[in-house]
């Protein structure tokens, strides 16, 4: 329980700045931009989340396997396992997000209405970079992980800190060619 539980709670901490990060966006987006800009940024970060997500699944499913290699110094296999995992996941992410931003891209350009739903193409590719360096820091934070230590507490706060911050400031302002960018550079 004393090795278990500090772990468990900068987690749950990296896990709630996590969620501010990701997630804060859209409300402050429906605050200052409009319902039809928070509704295409919502749809935006959904479908880039999903593409993540199923990229995660190279990285989640050898956790367990890391751990084991962690607890028995097989650190070069562990290293191996990672760097394979990582380059397969971010393939998958990269491959899937460019495809989905060939789809939009050929949706706004037959004059769709699906096309209508998500962000303009502009602000879908910085949605796309923050996304893969998103997805970079989770395998790096799982890989960390594995080594029951838990790093990213501070970092995942200040981050939740300054999304906040900067996308209230920047929405504050008004500028909504801006709003992406900002999450971009941030991430």
């Amino acid at each position: 329980v004393n090795e278990i539980f500090p772990m468990q709670w900068r987690i749950a901490l990296s896990w709630m700045s996590g969620y501010f990060i990701y997630f804060v966006m859209t409300p402050i987006a429906f605050k200052y931009f409009g319902a039809i800009y928070a509704g295409q940024l919502g749809m935006s970060l959904t479908l880039c989340n999903m593409v993540m997500a199923t990229g995660l699944a190279w990285i989640s499913t050898k956790y367990p396997k890391w751990g084991v290699m962690v607890s028995n110094k097989q650190l070069a296999e562990l290293s191996k396992s990672f760097k394979s995992a990582v380059m397969q996941s971010s393939f998958f992410v990269l491959t899937g997000l460019t495809g989905v931003y060939i789809s939009l891209w050929l949706l706004k350009l037959s004059g769709s209405n699906i096309g209508e739903r998500f962000l303009g193409l502009q602000d879908f590719f910085f949605l796309s970079l923050a996304i893969i360096g998103n997805h970079i820091v989770a395998c790096f934070a799982t890989y960390i992980r594995a080594h029951k230590t838990e790093k990213m507490t501070l970092a995942s706060c200040i981050m939740a800190l300054l999304t906040i911050t900067t996308m209230l400031f920047v929405a504050y302002l008004e500028y909504s060619r801006f709003y992406m960018l900002m999450y971009a550079a941030l991430t």
